[in-house]
């Protein structure tokens, strides 16, 4: 603001003199995000201190996940469980029971939900890997070592094989030679229920792109007026046009917000316009802000049926250190002050703690100027300890607490409200999931539980419910097949206070094309039958990225055509000598292969940066098979040696392939140098043996690979 003297930055400038040295979240920026070693698209980010937050719904776009969004909360359908995530909330929920915790609390910004990157792990089961340039999400796998147990000697992780050029078999996902690639973007979902005289609908839209994102939704019944929600946000950035439902310009300590509807329009340098009506109250808000480093400045106005209220000069502020941070916040208005403090901290004992105020000339809804507190202590990796208090004006104070236990597979929680108590057990597997929610309370006890089991190349559902006041559904169908056309059958029962009925479940589910299924059922009511009918397009689009120029230097001969090839795929033709090449934006590995698959050339890397010259010689392509023995000795101390598990390795290049139980190894077709040496991995072989020097590869057939012993063995008499 030092360049912009105006009265604005001015007035800022004797407001940060008389507040606390305050701190702030910066503007959403970009990175780019690949999943599972594949580039799905740019996810925005932001920067808390020293925290990286995310966007919670483009990082789901990126596995083919359904989120559902409201206002403040997220649900992401993960291994076959609903998780809810609040904004401002620590506590991850299944329907109302607690079943995992947060290091730090999600946010909502221009419509976006934001969790830290750390949480990755535990929301989708994945590593994360975060530079300053992208975000690498790469699903858990937990390989069991083969040598655990078997004697005690040393073990080590296995170096990755670089990639070998083989072609790729066609898949309409990898880039096209053009550099065109196919890309999911999100789901289009809907549903539509009817029984007698009564219909009610739902639709909704879930989108991310590298240049917009779209969560949309609209539900409705006949008689009521149908209702329309959501975001849609143009630009990934700080420079960004946003409406629909949008932050509460306002939001922060003091101010909890509400459900505005609006639109916010930010440039690069941080500043924003926003102008929205919060629906809890009618006003509207519109305000002027601007984000630098880790101060945000702001000037709201607020108006009701265009009639000025209130205007207020605002200050919000966080201070990053080791485990958490602080923040802080200093309204000032024409009718009295604000402010507020919060306090968040990870680690074994972990809290989210903000307290405000607001003076009682400004004009405030229920639950401003709160007392939050939401904190909890790790008892072991897999068990929790959670508590949580909360109140403000107009709002009597709530409390709950309970612990909950996160296995891979298991989820169990215990929480105890105010006036009720909440049991939830969720199992999850290869197609199969189960969840248990009991709630028992004052006036209210209520049950949901719901089982997919596979059958065959089918799914099994079972589900059974009741809750307060004599509702009550049970219900046992069977969908043959979870891929293609398959039939649904099954048998339901329902009842409403004395009224009860079974009867048949009938239905079908097709995908209609490649991107669209559809799946339509009869289902039993009270009195007469309903139809459920469900939709869920993918969405995708055909991405044609810009081209990075390539020198490249072949060397060799060769009597085939030869072909470049981009990440194992063939890519264009090429010649011997000088050739320039267009290679689709990004990180790839080149090769040269000939079409006879007798020659090829090492994989290079080349990404945006460089190298932009390479040079490539044409070798011998073959496979490369045979064993590992060991020298004069079919067993070591008498004990049967263990061949299994060792690592062999080429050079140059630095392929590597592992023994089987037998000692025996193969490589993929490779390109081997003329000077290239075999060798066996020292640290992969027993204590009990000594591998020796790299030998050279012979031309052709079977290469045996010979182990020492490593002590000499003595004859000893007693």
């Amino acid at each position: 603001m030092a360049s912009r003297k105006s009265g604005f930055g001015r007035a800022f400038g004797v407001l940060l003199c008389a507040a606390l040295a305050v701190g702030a979240v910066a503007a959403p920026q970009t990175l780019s995000l690949t999943v599972n070693g594949k580039t799905a698209q740019r996810v925005p980010v932001l920067m808390n201190g020293t925290r990286v937050m995310v966007g919670v719904e483009g990082v789901a776009a990126g596995f083919s996940l359904p989120v559902h969004r409201t206002t403040n909360t997220a649900s992401l359908q993960v291994q076959g469980s609903q998780l809810t995530l609040t904004d401002g909330d620590v506590v991850v929920r299944q329907g109302t029971a607690a079943i995992m915790h947060l290091t730090a609390s999600p946010e909502v910004r221009s419509g976006q939900f934001f969790v830290d990157t750390a949480d990755l792990p535990a929301l989708f089961d994945v590593d994360v890997d975060v530079q300053p340039a992208g975000l690498t999400l790469t699903s858990t796998s937990r390989p069991v070592d083969p040598k655990d147990g078997s004697g005690g000697f040393h073990t080590k992780d296995v170096p990755t094989p670089r990639p070998t050029v083989n072609p790729h078999p066609n898949n309409p996902n990898e880039p096209a030679a053009d550099g065109s690639a196919i890309r999911s973007i999100g789901h289009a979902t809907g549903s539509l229920n009817t029984s007698g005289g009564s219909r009610s609908f739902s639709m909704g839209v879930q989108a991310a792109g590298d240049k917009a994102t779209t969560n949309v939704y609209a539900n409705g019944s006949n008689g009521q007026t149908t209702t329309f929600g959501g975001t849609m946000r143009f630009g990934m950035g700080q420079k960004h046009v946003a409406f629909g439902s949008i932050t509460d310009p306002m939001q922060g300590i003091a101010f909890t917000g509400g459900n505005d509807t609006g639109i916010e329009i930010g440039n690069a340098s941080g500043l924003m316009l926003a102008s929205a009506l919060r629906q809890v109250d009618l006003r509207n808000i519109t305000a002027l802000s601007h984000q630098s480093n880790n101060l945000t400045e702001s000037l709201a106005v607020e108006a009701k049926h265009g009639k000025f209220e209130q205007a207020l000069l605002g200050l919000r502020k966080t201070t990053s250190f080791g485990s958490g941070s602080i923040g802080r916040e200093l309204w000032v208005g024409d009718h009295g002050i604000a402010g507020g403090l919060s306090l968040q901290t990870s680690g074994r004992l972990f809290a989210d703690f903000a307290v405000g105020f607001a003076g009682a000339g400004l004009l405030v809804n229920p639950g401003d100027a709160p007392l939050r507190l939401n904190a909890g202590y790790r008892l072991s990796p897999a068990v929790t300890l959670i508590g949580n208090v909360n109140s403000g004006i107009g709002r009597f104070g709530t409390a709950s607490g309970g612990f909950l236990i996160q296995r891979p597979n298991l989820q169990f929680s215990l929480t105890r409200f105010s006036t009720a108590t909440s049991v939830d057990l969720g199992l999850s597997g290869p197609n199969k999931s189960a969840d248990f929610l009991v709630t028992s309370g004052v006036g209210q006890e209520s049950m949901n539980s719901r089982v997919v089991l596979p059958l065959g190349q089918g799914a099994l559902n079972m589900l059974a419910s009741f809750a307060t006041g004599g509702s009550q559904d049970d219900l046992l169908s069977m969908q043959f097949k979870r891929e293609g056309t398959s039939p649904i059958l099954g048998v339901e029962h329902v009842r409403s206070g004395d009224i009860s009925r079974i009867g048949p479940v009938v239905g079908l589910s097709f995908p209609l094309g490649s991107l669209l299924r559809i799946s339509a059922a009869i289902h039993p009511l009270t009195n007469g039958n309903g139809l459920q009918v469900n939709l869920d397009q993918t969405l995708q689009y055909t991405s044609r990225p810009r081209f990075n120029v390539e020198n490249l230097s072949l060397a060799g001969t060769s009597a085939s055509p030869l072909f470049v090839y981009l990440d194992g795929i063939q890519n264009q033709p090429v010649s011997i000598g000088a050739a320039t090449l267009k290679i689709p934006r990004g990180s790839h590995y080149l090769s040269v292969q000939s079409a006879d698959k007798l020659l090829a050339t090492q994989a290079v890397r080349v990404t945006d940066v460089g190298p932009k010259s390479v040079a490539l010689q044409l070798w011998p392509f073959r496979t490369v098979k045979g064993g590992v023995q060991v020298e004069g000795a079919t067993a070591v101390n008498g004990a049967q040696t263990p061949l299994g598990a060792i690592t062999v390795r080429l050079q140059p290049g630095d392929y590597v392939a592992q023994t089987d139980a037998n000692g025996n190894f193969e490589f993929p077709p490779t390109p081997l140098a003329p000077n290239t040496t075999i060798s066996v991995d020292s640290d992969t072989v027993s204590s009990d043996l000594a591998a020796g020097e790299a030998q050279p590869l012979p031309a052709d057939g079977p290469v045996i690979v010979l182990l020492h012993p490593s002590k000499k063995l003595e004859k000893v008499t007693f």
